[in-house]
């Protein structure tokens, strides 16, 4: 008898080891089933096997375990891809609470569960958030690698495309320049961190209507975004909205009506799963139907997309679009109003675009031009033009057309000293704050061209030069 309870002793930790291996196995071959499924794009049935995984890591291993940390993670952000977001966050809270009780507090560890906790808020719109979130994983990764760093540039890159989806394109274009440039001085360029800077700043772009910036950054993003993440994931399909955006913007609507169409389909099959994303295609699919002459489709989608911005300094630039599609149908009273909603909006933004105001008071001016109001436009457009001298922003396209505007207002009512002054303005801005082949200036050139026809007056030569903000 003692020898077999001795052997039996002898036994025991062997039995242990032998049924720790198997249920590391089981983990294994669960977690690994679940990721293959992920990265083509099954989201549904990679979910399967990423909770049985989770239940097998936090029986076998302990909340604190690296195994369940994992484990959180991924089933986390696979119900963030089926847009089930409210049910992903207490499995990415639980990851990262789980990291910051066994990690020291300077680990850069630490960061990769504070960026997708990160993207987990930016997707329900809790962009501020998000922003506190994504700059603690920065600090942590320049703590440990340093600013010129591969973490750095891609957590660049995320706050650039947050400050994009909250409607602030020009602390986001700042901040992707950012990730450009560091990417840019490391050993080899990162082509995941490229193709988030150009799919970001293609969207931007597009929007604003730096047409001529846009081009090159929409193909090279969406390629990039189709190799870095799996089918069907949210970037790609608001990537796919951007250029379609793009291409419509630049006379292709056809293409952009296919690229609209794959982009909701992902929205479709992941309701939720990107909110704004799918209030962008929206806005997106509107502009493509009064192109193509379905006004009143155009204006139900537009109208229904408009309620949900709220909010977000992004409900100034749908406010502005929106009064825009109703000024364009001559419909001035709803334009009137939304213009005046977002500079409303704007005001009560501190954060927002300068831009953004800009475009709202151009757009009442315009507005009034055209509507026999041009002493109100020209009192309006005084005030505009002189804070545009002290405005360091991206060009000036709204305050352009309402030069067009008021100088044709003015060489109506027979004001031809008012309209060449205008026009002058006009010109002055145009050389002064657009490329020379910018697809916009080229547009605004003709126009200007044109009034100086009715006027009577030669063309002077202008400089083809031109800033950059």
């Amino acid at each position: 008898m003692p020898n077999i309870a001795r052997s039996a002793s002898c036994m025991l930790p062997l039995l242990a080891l032998l049924c720790a291996c198997r249920e590391e196995r089981s983990w294994l071959a669960k977690s690994h089933a679940s990721i293959a499924l992920y990265e083509s794009g099954r989201f549904e049935e990679a979910l399967v096997p990423a909770e049985e995984g989770l239940k097998t890591a936090r029986e076998r291993f302990g909340p604190d375990d690296l195994r369940t940390a994992y484990a959180l993670d991924h089933a986390g952000k696979t119900l963030m891809r089926l847009g089930r977001l409210a049910e992903a966050r207490p499995y990415l809270e639980e990851a990262l609470a789980a990291k910051e009780r066994t990690l020291d507090p300077a680990d850069p560890r630490r960061a990769y569960y504070l960026l997708e906790l990160g993207e987990l808020e930016a997707r329900l719109g809790a962009h501020d958030a998000a922003e506190g979130l994504y700059q603690r994983a920065l600090e942590l990764y320049r703590g440990a690698y340093g600013e010129i760093s591969l973490p750095s540039a891609m957590t660049h890159a995320r706050l650039g495309a947050l400050y994009r989806d909250w409607g602030l394109h020009e602390e986001a274009e700042r901040t992707l320049r950012r990730a450009e440039a560091i990417n840019g001085r490391l050993e080899g360029l990162d082509p995941g961190v490229a193709s988030a800077v150009d799919a970001s700043l293609c969207g931007i772009f597009a929007e604003d209507g730096r047409l001529g910036e846009a081009g090159g950054r929409c193909a090279k993003g969406l390629a990039g975004l189709r190799v870095a993440l799996p089918p069907g994931h949210a970037d790609i399909a608001r990537a796919l909205s951007d250029e379609g955006l793009y291409l419509l913007r630049t006379g292709k609507p056809a293409a952009a009506r296919e690229d609209l169409e794959r982009g909701m389909e992902v929205h479709l099959r992941h309701p939720g799963g990107d909110p704004l994303g799918y209030l962008s295609n929206r806005l997106a699919w509107a502009e493509l139907l009064e192109a193509e002459g379905k006004s009143a489709e155009a204006e139900a989608i537009l109208d229904s997309a408009l309620a949900h911005f709220e909010g977000s300094h992004a409900a100034v630039k749908a406010l502005l679009r929106g009064a825009g599609f109703y000024a364009r149908r001559r419909q001035e009273a709803m334009a009137e109003t939304l213009y005046r909603s977002a500079l409303l909006k704007h005001e009560e933004s501190p954060m927002a675009d300068r831009v953004d105001r800009e475009a709202a008071w151009a757009g009442l001016i315009a507005l009034y031009a055209r509507t026999g109001r041009r002493p109100v436009a020209e009192r309006l457009l005084e005030r505009a033009w002189e804070e545009q001298v002290q405005f360091q922003g991206p060009r000036h396209r709204a305050l352009a057309e309402a030069l067009v505007a008021c100088s044709a207002a003015s060489l109506k009512a027979g004001d031809r000293r008012t309209a060449r002054r205008d026009l002058e303005r006009l010109e002055r801005l145009l050389a002064t704050n657009f490329p020379s082949r910018d697809p916009f200036r080229v547009a605004a050139s003709a126009e200007a061209a044109a009034l100086r026809a009715r006027l009577g007056v030669p063309e002077e030569p202008r400089p083809a030069s031109h800033r950059t903000f």
